[in-house]
């Protein structure tokens, strides 16, 4: 891919990932004016259950599907149904799972009412069809359409808070956007890809999701690493310093996104390149690196040292408190952002049971470092174990890269 089609791609698919970000802050500092931090903190933890259940679900089949399309493994059609019939049986066991845990864990109890309406969205997700314009490498449609949700949820936010006080209410405004969303992307799918076929066969289903359960896997992992930091915080401190850290993770995360909005462009490319020319897709990958590397480490920097400033902007003076959190999430963002390019090496060449191998034993060091850090520094400690945990991958990524290469693997 020429470079200014990449950076053209990459600059729509990041200004509606920036615009929906921009959303998504205006449904924080909504909640957090009409509920206060202990709303906010509530919110935080029930969205980040959510996360866990998606990814449960299946979401990271998705990956490995489109790595298969964009190789020509696979046709488009059949794959579509396909989806959801392994994603809609998935969310039922997933749904049955969180209302035993709401039983069994006290600060799930706690949230009952929200973590049960919003775990219906489990049932909506099956059908969000935007990794089909993904395989097809058009990301702006993926973009546009995260745009939508947010910019949806957030008027109806600020509709809901004027008509009632009720948290629930938010839920319930969530839930709504995603169906409507979904519905009109799996109407344009239709049109644009359709009609839409039969899955395939049950024994087939099966013997795609055995292909496809390192992508399962790596998603889950990779959750419950860096997504740890919520949950483990609730089990230690209060939701009003749950709420606090969730300003820090919020940028933290909006970090990510435009990280993985460069992963959802180059992806796809570096797949059609897999099967015919090894020396060109490495060449590419490299392109791609020396550019956003650099670009990566300035904001980064830039954003460390106005730390305090960008809190103070964005949520109020109380959010001062996690300026430090949010200078070592920083650092966790550039060595996950470096991680990634390595990534892409071991995905591309069929090479994801190293990648799963990684990634499990980082979010080991997540956990623990998190665990034996919090109760020492509070929410500083859990974004010093996903500093720990991230730094741990990238020199990990680094060494099975390097070793795969010397034995001509890769």
């Amino acid at each position: 891919m020429h470079l200014k089609l990449f950076f053209s791609k990459f600059f729509l698919l990041a200004s509606a990932n920036v615009l929906g970000m921009l959303a998504s802050f205006g449904v924080l500092l909504v909640i957090l004016s009409v509920y206060g931090t202990a709303g906010l903190g509530s919110i935080t933890l029930v969205f980040a259950v959510l996360q866990y259940c998606v990814l449960f679900s299946g979401n990271g089949i998705e990956n490995y599907i489109i790595r298969e399309i964009s190789s020509k493994r696979q046709l488009l059609e059949p794959m579509i149904t396909s989806l959801f019939v392994i994603r809609f049986l998935a969310a039922f066991f997933i749904y049955i799972l969180l209302i035993i845990l709401i039983q069994i864990i006290p600060s799930f109890s706690e949230q009952a009412s929200l973590l049960m309406v919003m775990g219906l969205i489990l049932f909506v997700m099956p059908f969000r069809t935007a990794w089909v314009a993904q395989a097809q490498q058009q990301s702006h449609v993926l973009g546009w359409f995260n745009l939508g949700i947010d910019l949806s949820f957030f008027l109806g936010v600020l509709l809901t808070t004027v008509m009632t006080i009720s948290l629930e209410a938010v839920i319930w405004t969530k839930l709504v956007t995603e169906i409507l969303a979904t519905s009109i992307l799996l109407y344009w799918v239709n049109k644009r890809f359709g009609p839409l076929q039969k899955p395939l066969p049950w024994c087939e289903l099966k013997a795609l999701i055995g292909r496809s359960w390192h992508f399962t896997f790596y998603p889950i992992l990779r959750c419950f690493a860096i997504g740890s930091d919520i949950i483990l915080l609730s089990f230690f401190v209060t939701t009003m310093e749950v709420g606090l850290y969730s300003g820090a993770s919020k940028i933290f995360f909006t970090l990510l996104a435009l990280a993985a909005a460069y992963i959802v462009i180059i992806f796809p490319r570096l797949s059609e390149l897999s099967t015919s020319n090894t020396t060109q897709l490495k060449k590419e990958l490299m392109s791609y690196y020396k550019v956003m590397m650099p670009l990566a480490i300035i904001g980064a920097l830039i954003l460390m040292f106005f730390s305090e400033f960008i809190l103070i902007l964005l949520f109020g003076e109380d959010f001062v408190i996690v300026s430090s959190s949010l200078q070592m999430l920083t650092i966790a963002f550039v060595a996950n952002f470096s991680g990634r390019h390595y990534r892409q090496i071991l995905l591309v060449s069929n090479n994801q049971k190293y990648d799963l191998r990684v990634v499990f034993f980082s979010s080991v060091i997540h956990v623990v470092t998190k665990l034996l850090f919090i109760p020492l520094m509070g929410i500083n400690g859990a974004a010093f174990g996903t500093a720990i945990g991230e730094i741990f991958l990238l020199i990990a990524y680094i060494f099975i890269c390097t070793h795969l290469f010397k034995k001509r693997v890769l």
